[in-house]
């Protein structure tokens, strides 16, 4: 959606061009999988002395009710196993598995919006397991992926964050800092118009863009130290989208 746009930031408008997009593209009748960002979640990892899928279910909220900030009546909760395969076809019960706690309200609203641009999606996603899911699509397919992976997409308004240990989402976080950052930073010191810096931005020199572009680095940092200190595993693969 246009970032310069006067509608940019009014949900009837924005649900009013993603319908439009969904009919040129005869879109509607196919399954549409939504996700929302890691940043607005509580993510956090469990490990479960068994593997039996619907007692899972049962377990997991409870397990994590002490762990998160939220009462569990206000919050929808879901659990992902992500054990790598081969620990989940042996005979060991346990199983390492990724939680997800959402506000209702807030899934309430992203629900709502979608609806009104005829959307009702089978499943709400993590913004960053999206990245991890991709990653698997790949090594299904026969590309040479790293067992250890850090995959970075840096968007308009915010970058989200995948960090893959062993084939496992280790880290996953959404850092709001975006591409439209840089344009903002950039009317305001030049006193450019937004249209301008959008333009200049594009064909800019990464002299021109350092300044700004420090805080993604340095929550990017973060991120690695904090994969790199909990597994004792040194990241030497980094994709950049």
């Amino acid at each position: 959606l246009p970032f310069l746009s006067e509608t940019g930031s009014d949900p009837a408008a924005r649900a009013k061009r993603l319908r439009r997009f969904l009919e040129t593209h005869h879109l509607h009748r196919t399954h549409i999988v939504t996700a929302l960002p890691a940043r607005d979640l509580s993510l956090r990892r469990l490990a479960l002395p068994f593997r039996d899928e619907t007692q899972m279910a049962q377990v997991v909220p409870y397990e994590i009710e002490n762990l998160i900030p939220m009462d569990l009546e206000e919050v929808a909760v879901e659990g992902l196993n992500v054990s790598p395969a081969d620990v989940r076809a042996a005979t060991t019960t346990s199983n390492d598995i990724l939680v997800a706690a959402a506000p209702k309200k807030m899934v309430g609203s992203h629900l709502e919006f979608l609806a009104t641009a005829r959307v009702h999606p089978p499943a709400v996603n993590v913004d960053a397991l999206a990245l991890y899911s991709v990653a698997q699509y790949l090594r299904l397919e026969g590309g040479a992926v790293p067992e250890n992976l850090a995959i970075l997409d840096i968007g308009a308004s915010k970058t989200t964050v995948c960090l893959i240990h062993r084939n496992r989402p280790w880290v996953l976080r959404t850092l709001s800092w975006g591409a439209n950052a840089l344009t903002e930073a950039l009317a305001h010191r030049y006193a450019w118009s937004l249209e301008e810096a959008e333009r200049r931005k594009r064909v800019a020199s990464v002299q021109l863009a350092e300044e700004w572009i420090e805080p993604l680095i340095r929550e990017a940092r973060l991120a690695l130290h904090s994969f790199e200190s909990s597994t004792q595993t040194r990241m030497e693969h980094c994709w950049v989208t």
